[in-house]
């Protein structure tokens, strides 16, 4: 899920790879390159695989290079106006012919890029550039009578096909072709380009067309390169196309030699919500099967189980029929049972209910005292004050008395438990009053009294 697709997919790409000629860890490298570029390149995951892993074997370029690899066909697409499977699949058809050649991949990619570009589709422009090399590897005796009238020797342009490189040798044949006819086959107007883009009939067409000089010059190279179709792709590639040519093999060169780990723009494919999104779904997935496995030989267990059960009990029908008998008055009990634990339930509830009667019956009383208490406490205040007064009174009188008998120390004694007691008086005065002002406050948040008791206090 790392890279987008599923087991299933990444499976089918990995024989491409692996009948390509890669194995082991290679492959897999080769497989992870192939699945970015894919990503990048919006294609077909088995297609791309299958072009990369061939192109690479067949031009001995080490699994190591895969990212190099794939960024230079990146680069290709971007340059040309083509898709990665197209391009991939047209590649393809020529990478054998380039093997052959000795063309380098960055050639071959900056062409198919060139070509492209002016509207030639991939494949024609992959079979073009496939039947150009070829010819310029295996010169026809026509061909090669050709060259040897404009100075030129067949085995040297095959020969050094390779260190030439493709814009090399056609320079050669169009230096060679101009200085002898005193044409510009390099300077060619657009028009002749653009033709060379469409249909082999309307190129030719675009030919007939052409000054007699040039005419004639172009007729030279076609002879030279084997046909007409090898001449159309050749020419995409010479006159105002050359100079976008060089420059393509040049980007396509820097991509290689600046390629990473990964494919170029891939982390940025990963932060879009349409890769998070598969790659959810890929997850997902992933663990769907893990839960299966693990669950797997369990649920093999179960289903065992319950045919071992449904054996036994085809075998032993009589029994089952009794022990059906057998729960169905168990179950019969079991409601009976059920039926008397609600009653009781039930019976438990109407109790709680009583018990709950009387506690709040209770609590009210409380509350009533107190509300009593509260709108009462004055008169409460009143009478205890008076009471105190009284015992006041009493104890003075009584030391009064023993003042009498005992002259000196009793009425010391008088003068300080009176001094005492009038102390005592005037503090519980304070106190009664501060409690009186404070319940006093109180008494106004009811508004009845029981004037029944409060009559009878009031006769004490």
């Amino acid at each position: 899920s790392e890279v987008g697709y599923g087991a299933n997919e990444l499976a089918d790409a990995m024989l491409k790879v692996a009948s390509s000629g890669f194995k082991g860890q290679d492959a897999l490298n080769v497989l992870r390159v192939a699945a970015q570029g894919a990503q990048v390149g919006v294609g077909d995951l088995t297609a791309t695989s299958k072009a990369l892993a061939t192109m690479m074997f067949s031009l001995d370029i080490p699994a190591s290079q895969a990212t190099a690899t794939m960024d230079k066909l990146l680069t290709a697409v971007r340059l040309g106006n083509v898709e990665l499977g197209e391009l991939s699949t047209a590649m393809s058809n020529v990478i054998p012919a380039a093997r052959v050649t000795g063309i380098s991949l960055d050639e071959v990619a900056a062409a198919m890029a060139v070509m492209t570009a002016a509207g030639m589709p991939a494949a024609n422009a992959g079979t073009n550039l496939r039947m150009t090399l070829l010819q310029l590897a295996r010169i026809t005796p026509k061909a090669a009578k050709e060259m040897e009238n404009f100075g030129l020797s067949a085995t040297d342009i095959s020969t050094r096909l390779g260190e030439r490189g493709l814009s090399g040798t056609l320079d050669v044949l169009a230096t060679a072709i101009d200085t002898k006819l005193g044409s510009n086959l390099r300077g060619l107007d657009g028009q002749l380009q653009s033709l060379a883009g469409g249909s082999l009939e309307e190129f030719e067409n675009g030919i007939a067309a052409l000054p007699e000089s040039a005419r004639n010059a172009t007729g030279v190279l076609a002879n030279m390169l084997g046909g007409v179709k090898s001449l159309q792709g050749a020419l995409l590639l010479m006159g105002p196309g050359a100079d976008e040519f060089k420059n393509a093999i040049s980007e396509v060169g820097k991509a290689g030699a600046a390629a990473g780990t990964d494919v170029s723009k891939f982390g940025a494919v990963t932060e879009t919500t349409a890769f998070k999104w598969e790659q959810l779904k890929l997850k997902m997935q992933e663990l769907a099967i893990e839960i299966g496995t693990t669950l797997m030989p369990h649920v093999e267990t179960l289903i065992n189980g319950l045919k071992n059960l449904a054996d036994w009990a085809e075998r032993n029908s009589t029994v089952i029929k009794v022990l059906a008998v057998a729960l169905g008055f168990f179950m019969l009990a079991a409601l009976v049972m059920v039926i008397g634990v609600v009653a009781v339930f039930v019976m438990a509830l109407a109790t709680l209910a009583v018990a709950l009667g009387l506690i709040i019956g209770a609590i009210l009383a409380v509350v009533f005292g107190i509300k009593w208490l509260i709108t009462n406490f004055d008169m409460l205040l009143q009478k205890l004050g008076d009471f105190g007064a009284f015992m006041l009174q009493l104890v003075q009188g009584i030391w009064m008395a023993f003042g009498s008998m005992f002259a000196g120390i009793p009425q010391l004694l008088a003068g300080f438990f009176s001094a005492l007691f009038s102390d005592m008086a005037g503090w519980f005065g304070s106190l009664i009053g501060m409690f009186s002002g404070g319940w006093s406050s109180l008494s106004g948040i009811t508004d009845g009294a029981n004037f029944g008791m409060a009559a009878s206090i009031s006769s004490i």
